[in-house]
């Protein structure tokens, strides 16, 4: 694993995007994307890893471990007035633009994705605008956000066809059509996760608490749970968990009055989700600990 201890280690991944890397401490990005910054792309905050300067989607397939370290402030920002003049019709902001490989042990903290475009099709997520690899164990907190053509905004992934497990977020996610706490959209794998923040969708489309749309013969949402409070332009379309047109929810729960009942889900009250019994199909022996001290 190639150590990576410095903003600019972290930004030279890009170079290489088959090795492995470890996060060996914190880094912050606040002032380093900060407009003006020494790491500010034009204005725009970070030039997510595999965007080669115009938000494209070119794929991490290495392993990428934050080693239980995080990554902290990190700004994307650009609008139809000051995006790359080679930008393609669809964008990809995050971390990473596109992950193939696996991301693992990564804090993304105080994320603040102010606004991104697109022409046709936006892709944002903190770790990975599109991921159809392995991210595990991670958490984000913060903002995710989209301008008024945002398509698959999560705060972990924009778009999911890989796995995505162990995972937490706390940030703010809003979309212009699909939004999910954890993923965007969804075709594959969302295990053992939860979501605090708020999500909403702002168009005609759907918001999930998990996330907004869980969709094919592959797709699944287990073991996950929701507090955050979800809205839709729509309120038919504020979903506690997911939209799940075809492919399966199961072992899910929610609390009461966060976004409307999701097949597959189960909505608990404030009392009931401090109660471990109540929670079928998770694992407490391996994965999950209740903290009886908590609110939720």
């Amino acid at each position: 694993f190639i150590q990576i201890s410095t903003v600019k280690d972290l930004y030279d991944v890009r170079l290489d995007l088959t090795a492995n890397y470890i996060l060996m401490n914190d880094i912050d990005l606040t002032e380093a994307t900060a407009s003006g910054g020494e790491w500010d792309f034009d204005g725009r905050g970070w030039n997510p890893i595999g965007s080669n300067d115009i938000y494209s989607n070119e794929a991490f397939s290495g392993i990428f471990d934050g080693n239980g370290h995080s990554i902290i402030g990190m700004r994307i920002a650009y609008t139809s007035n000051n995006k790359p003049s080679g930008i393609e019709n669809s964008a990809y902001a995050g971390l990473f633009a596109n992950v193939t490989g696996e991301v693992r042990n990564l804090d993304m903290k105080n994320v603040n994705i102010e606004k991104a475009y697109a022409s046709d099709k936006l892709y944002v997520g903190a770790i990975a605008a599109y991921n159809s690899g392995v991210i595990k164990d991670c958490s984000v907190s913060g903002n995710v956000k989209s301008s008024d053509d945002g398509y698959y905004v999560g705060a972990i992934s924009g778009y999911n066809k890989g796995t995505i497990s162990g995972c937490y977020n706390t940030a703010t996610v809003i979309a212009h059509e699909y939004a999910g706490g954890i993923s965007g959209y969804n075709t594959k794998t969302i295990e053992n996760c939860y979501n605090t923040g708020a999500v909403s969708e702002t168009y005609s489309e759907y918001a999930g608490g998990i996330t907004g749309y869980n969709s094919g013969t592959s797709a699944k949402v287990d073991a996950c749970y929701n507090i955050g409070a979800v809205s839709a332009q729509s309120k038919s379309n504020a979903y506690a968990i997911a939209f799940t047109p075809s492919g399966t929810t199961t072992n899910a729960y929610y609390l009461s009055g966060t976004g409307v009942g999701s097949t597959g889900a189960t909505a608990l009250t404030a009392a009931q989700t401090k109660v471990e019994t109540m929670y079928v199909g998770f694992d407490f022996d391996e994965v999950w600990l209740l903290n009886t001290n908590a609110i939720y």
